[in-house]
């Protein structure tokens, strides 16, 4: 090697050496294993495995916190040689600590297991009052809610959903609504709620019903209030057993004349709707044509803006 060469090579390792980039070189991240120092980890879900994005991980008593990745990846600063508590919390799972000695090189790995808590959501009750073609009245209260779990579908297999009303306990039926989310549904009759066949409106309306999902590590609950029942359409005609008149319309006294709820004028055979329509401040509509000889059952659905119906029915022969 001429000296030209030596030169041109010394110079060059001098310019890396002033830039930081020789195999000594301080690196830009503060938490970098080689020469850095921190506590990083990935926070996990208890159940089923993986990560967990938007986790808080604070460390006390210094309170410096970071949040978790997408990947459930944390990592803080914090001066080696000390003890710690790290809290790490999310809205969706519960809360977990755990103390840490960090050691003098300030370098350590702690991975969390947090698991998920239940959050009942869309809880709901609806009042529904049927007049039956045979005269007789049934009152209902239709309740709903929807649960989820941030660990999914199969952790609410083993859930414990109940529904309480005036002191007493119902179960619900369900079906998956998505991966992590069930729906519940109670349909609760008067007889079921007050064990008598008299209807009294003052013993439910305003009354709490209480959601709970109970879990082996957890519960949550809701409350929502009975609303009022809505009252019934009047003076069907045809009325029952009647034969359509030739001016083939169905008229009924509207119970709300101004026309603050919409209605449903709807035309079964047995179990089978075959014709519907819905319609707002009037009291009459005109029978369809494509209703063939038969006898048939009506009614006239009376619907609020929250889900509460009133249903009256008749029969007609045409």
């Amino acid at each position: 090697m001429n000296k030209t060469n030596a030169l041109v090579l010394l110079l060059a390792l001098d310019l890396l050496f002033f830039l930081g980039c020789g195999p000594d070189a301080k690196h830009d991240n503060p938490l970098d294993p080689i020469n850095g120092r921190g506590v990083w980890g990935t926070v996990y879900k208890y159940r089923g495995g993986g990560a967990v994005a938007g986790a808080v991980v604070t460390a006390r008593p210094i309170n410096i916190n970071t949040t978790s990745d997408a990947q459930g990846a944390y990592s803080l600063d914090l001066p080696g040689g000390q003890r710690y508590v790290l809290m790490v919390s999310h809205p969706h799972y519960r809360d977990t600590t755990d103390t840490i000695d960090v050691p003098a090189d300030g370098k350590l790995e702690k991975n969390f297991l947090i698991s998920g808590k239940p959050t009942i959501t869309l809880a709901k009750v609806c009042t529904e009052v049927i007049q039956h073609a045979g005269v007789s009245v049934d009152h209902y209260l239709r309740l709903e809610c929807l649960v989820s779990h941030p660990e999914g579908y199969s952790t609410l297999m083993d859930a414990n959903m109940t529904g309480e009303v005036i002191n007493k306990i119902f179960l619900p039926t369900s079906d998956s609504f998505d991966t992590f989310t069930k729906i519940y549904n109670w349909d609760l009759s008067w007889q079921m709620l007050f064990d008598t066949a008299h209807f009294d409106e003052g013993r439910i309306v305003s009354q709490v019903v209480t959601f709970s999902v109970n879990f082996s590590d957890g519960a949550a609950s809701q409350q929502v209030m009975v609303p009022q029942f809505l009252q019934l359409a009047g003076n069907l005609k045809p009325s029952n057993y009647d034969t359509l008149t030739t001016s083939e319309y169905f008229t009924w006294d509207n119970a709300y004349g101004s026309g603050l709820f919409d209605m449903n004028v709807e035309v079964w055979d047995g179990t089978n709707s075959i014709w519907s329509v819905r319609v707002n401040n009037i009291d009459s509509v005109r029978c369809p044509d494509q209703i063939n000889v038969g006898a048939y059952t009506w009614r006239v659905v009376t619907v609020d803006g929250t889900g509460n119906r009133s249903v009256t029915e008749a029969t007609f022969t045409k």
